[in-house]
């Protein structure tokens, strides 16, 4: 039965007997069509020979008429095996006799005409013949079927041998061939194929055995081949499942693509979840996307584009999208058509996302940069300019497409302030040293236009992950409104803004110099302190103006008497102070009879009045064994009381032998005074009005002042013993004494306290530094429960920067619980606004001799409006103080001061009387 399943071995059978068939059929049929051609041909012959035998013989019966004979002739005719029929027309056509019966189908006529017997021109009938060629056809044909079925028993016969004979030489050998084919799996590589065959050991291989050769080889390629493929997709699996990519192969004529299971997974999809298509992938792309997407991709199918390579968003499962990066190439064929394509996904929205960051952390740096109102350069590690902002090119006048490139020296000029010499480059230095480099000198900045600038500078090296150096960010600033206002700060720190002569600070910086001086090379300098005699009268009886206007002409009058070498200050209200410089006591002395003489002399007119004073001084000598600045100052403020208590317009001579109990005296006389005040509770506390000028503040705002009751009534103001409490350190008891009653007060009067919407508390420098006094306020606020929030601590600049530290360090403290700070006169005694930013300060107080001419005196003017917008600048609110009159009031509203305090808005009230009053009605 193997025989008939063998599809070959029965394809080669029936084909066979087709073949054989065909030829004898073939055959056959051209073997009946020529026999019956020569039938056909014989038959002819046979009528024609019918003209030259039997038409004499006929014609002669026909023309004797003899028509038996004529009978007879026709019937012999008609019995010859070729011809059928057979008739006897006469000369008009008429038919004389007929034997036989004409045929049908396929036959021979003939018509032969009859000639006159003698006379062969003329004819007297017609014969006409017939023979049939359908029997003859028909015989034939039975012939060749006979021969057919002979030769088709034949031809099977030789067919069946044919088909036993191809199965068992060849078509079992292929089927076993083909079971090997199919049977071989990557687990049957190694086993060979070996067909089951007779062979002589010396038989030439024929093609059956070629191709189990071919068939051994093939396997022991692929077997080959096969692990190497398993190698190469190990390999492959390995670098996709590193890669953590997606891949895609689309197969150009079906139009299938293959998703693998980690891109569907990427997008939240299951496994097979697609169709397979194309549309799928391309469904999901962003609208936004999708045009340059398709573009590029398209472009590289048509060969525009070597690679197809794109960056798009593809919709998750869950509606949001991913980005990917889009890779892919084609494979075609040899016209270049495109006939397979695929590539891999790799997720990038994590990268995305980071340079988004980083594009938005740009942006800001950038527009920061854009934005600051310093100069930025940034330059590579050669010194050569990257970068630079738009304040940078104002400055250097330069604009950032033509820096690009340049040397930082070419861009950035500088020079010293004052010997104008050429500086180092702070960008060279921070590359060379690795490390911030700050201005250290006076720099000026010669912009490409020849202007100069005052200059604050830092460069700073930028380092890589490696730690090299790649390059510097220079920061610089304009200060040159700044310098020139720091110059003059630096003189009115130094200078007092009334007289112009040398202040208290600037006077005991000066003192130090002349006793190192002294101490050192034994050289004799002299201190002459000046009290004014009679000046509060001036002051009380006319007011502060004609107090003012006294005190410059009474500066005028010693500037002429004291040599320019020579430093004369002003160093309180009316106490004036004398540095003769290597002058002995004598000609001091002659120095200071002439000033006593001249001011004793002097009348000053003020309006209609006319006032007559006198100074009362005190001389004392500086010489090797003098100590200190402290103990000069106090003897020479003892030497002036004892001018004072001897009469007052005199001069009194400090002697060694005399100290102690001058000194004794002096501090006696005023801490007796204090002492017996706050023992006695004599001291009185007052509230002044602090008026808001930019905005409608809800509560009152106001500055607690002291005063002290001498006993009789009488009420000494602050300016007569607060001096000297600070002089001799005292001050701090006054302060506590303020403070425990200020807070007692507004705990005993809640309607004030909930009306209150700040109080001004002042501290001295002595009090700054009292860590007792510290605790002693956080332990009243907590047991008398008053809201830090409403409490300011006003400190005068002076005392804090005097104590710097802690100064600092007491105001966070109390800051922390949420009170406030002032820093009070400020202006008056400041050498530099530098130490503005390292106190914590909320207000900013503007020294009153500042604003007291503010209307009248330009300088004071711009001082007002310097300290008002540089303290702005710093988020600091302002309080002027002095104001005393309405226009006063008005210009600083326009000048844009938050706060004023004065005569001119409201006079100090007992705090006693401000129980059920609202304070903003108490003006003046």
């Amino acid at each position: 039965m193997a025989l008939f399943r063998s599809r070959l071995a029965y394809r080669l059978f029936v084909q066979t007997l087709l073949f054989s068939a065909a030829i004898t059929l073939l055959g056959a049929t051209g073997k009946l069509y020529l026999d019956y051609q020569g039938d056909v041909e014989r038959v002819r012959k046979e009528v024609d020979a019918i003209e030259q035998n039997q038409l004499a013989a006929v014609s002669l019966a026909l023309w004797n008429y003899d028509m038996d004979l004529l009978k007879v002739q026709l019937e012999g005719l008609e019995r010859s095996p070729e011809l059928d029929y057979a008739e006897l027309s006469g000369e008009d056509g008429s038919l004389l006799l007929s034997v036989g019966k004409p045929p049908e189908g396929r036959l021979i006529t003939r018509t032969f005409k009859l000639p006159r017997p003698g006379s062969p021109q003329r004819t007297i009938g017609s014969l006409k013949v017939m023979a049939g060629l359908e029997t003859l056809l028909k015989q034939r044909q039975r012939q060749a079927f006979t021969a057919l079925g002979q030769q088709g028993i034949q031809i099977f016969l030789v067919g069946s041998f044919i088909l036993f004979l191809v199965h068992y030489v060849v078509t079992r050998h292929l089927q076993q061939m083909a079971r090997y084919a199919r049977e071989l799996t990557v687990h049957k590589l190694g086993q060979r194929l070996s067909l089951a065959r007779y062979r002589a050991k010396d038989a030439v291989p024929d093609e059956l055995d070629q191709v189990v050769t071919a068939l051994n080889d093939m396997q022991d390629q692929l077997g080959s081949a096969y692990r190497e493929l398993a190698s190469s997709k190990e390999r492959l699996e390995l670098v996709v499942t590193g890669a953590n990519d997606g891949l895609w192969d689309w197969n150009v004529a079906t139009d299938s693509v293959y998703y693998s299971p980690r891109f569907l997974e990427m997008l939240g999809m299951e496994p097979n979840s697609w169709q397979g298509k194309l549309s799928d992938w391309v469904e999901r792309i962003h609208p936004s996307d999708s045009e340059s997407t398709l573009r590029a991709f398209n472009q590289h199918l048509s060969g525009e584009r070597e690679n197809y390579e794109t960056i798009h968003r593809v919709r998750h499962a869950k509606g949001y999208y991913l980005w990917f990066l889009h890779r892919g190439r084609a494979l075609r064929d040899s016209s270049g058509a495109p006939v397979r394509m695929g590539g891999t996904f790799t997720d990038i929205s994590l990268r995305k996302a980071v340079e988004e960051a980083l594009h938005q952390e740009k942006e800001r740096a950038l527009v920061t940069l854009q934005a600051i109102a310093d100069g930025v350069i940034c330059t590579d590690a050669e010194g050569r300019i990257e970068y630079i902002n738009p304040v940078g090119e104002r400055l250097t006048g330069w604009s950032a497409a033509e820096v690009q490139g340049r040397r930082i020296e070419d861009v950035l000029v500088l020079v010293e302030e004052n010997e104008r010499v050429p500086l180092a480059n702070p960008v060279r230095e921070s590359l060379a040293r690795g490390e911030v480099v700050t201005q250290t000198q006076h720099a000026l900045l010669i912009s490409r236009h020849g202007v100069e600038l005052a200059l604050e500078h830092a460069a700073a090296p930028i380092h890589n992950r490696a730690g090299l150096i790649t390059g510097v960010v220079m920061v610089f600033r304009d200060v040159t409104e700044q310098r020139h206002l720091a110059r003059q700060i630096s003189y009115q720190a130094e200078h007092d803004s009334l007289t112009g002569l040398l202040n208290r600070r600037a006077f005991e910086q000066r003192l130090e110099r002349l006793i190192g001086s002294a101490q050192e090379h034994g050289y004799e300098h002299t201190l002459l302190y000046m009290d004014l005699d009679q000046f509060k009268i001036v002051n009380d009886t006319c007011g502060h103006s004609a107090g003012d206007a006294l005190l410059c002409e009474i500066t005028a009058l010693l500037r002429g008497k004291i040599r320019d070498r020579d430093a004369v200050a002003r160093l309180g209200g009316d106490e004036f102070a004398a540095l003769l410089e290597h002058c002995a006591p004598a000609a001091a002395l002659r120095v200071a009879n002439h000033v006593l003489e001249l001011i004793r002399d002097f009348r000053f007119v003020w309006q209609d009045k006319v006032f007559s004073i006198g100074v009362s001084i005190g001389l004392v000598p500086i010489t090797r064994e003098s100590r200190d600045k402290t103990q000069i100052l106090a003897s020479a403020d003892s030497s002036c009381y004892a001018a004072k208590d001897a009469g007052r317009n005199r001069i009194h001579i400090y002697q060694p032998d005399d100290a102690e109990l001058a000194e004794r005296h002096g501090q006696m006389q005023w801490i007796a005074r204090i002492t017996e005040a706050l023992e006695e509770n004599r001291l009185k506390l007052y509230a002044q009005t602090i008026r808001a000028l930019k905005s409608d503040e809800q509560g009152d705002h106001y500055e607690i002042l002291v005063r002290m009751d001498d006993g009789k009534g009488n009420i000494i103001p602050p300016g007569a013993f607060l001096p000297a409490a600070e002089r001799y350190n005292c001050s701090h008891l006054i302060d506590e004494w303020v403070i425990e009653n200020t807070l007692k007060w507004l705990s005993e009067h809640p309607e004030q306290l909930g009306r209150l919407s700040l109080c001004a508390i002042n501290l001295s420098g002595q009090s700054i530094g009292n860590e007792r006094l510290l605790n002693t306020i956080i332990r009243n606020l907590h047991q008398l429960d008053i809201p830090a929030r409403k409490l300011c601590w006003e400190v005068t600049e002076t005392a804090a920067i005097a104590n710097l530290q802690q100064a600092t360090l007491f105001i966070n403290s109390l800051r922390a619980l949420g009170c406030k700070f002032a820093l009070d006169d400020f202006g008056s005694g400041m050498s530099s606004f530098a130490y503005l930013k390292h106190l914590p300060v909320d207000y900013l107080k503007i020294d009153g001799s500042f604003v007291r001419d503010a209307a009248k005196d330009p300088i004071d003017l711009a001082m007002v409006k310097s300290i008002n917008e540089i303290g702005h600048l710093m988020g600091k609110r302002t309080i002027a103080e002095f104001v005393e009159d309405d226009t006063t009031l008005h210009l600083l509203t326009e000048v844009g001061v938050d706060y004023a305090q004065g005569y001119g808005i409201a006079k100090p009230v007992a705090l006693q009387e401000l129980a059920g009053v609202v304070i903003n009605k108490l003006t003046a």
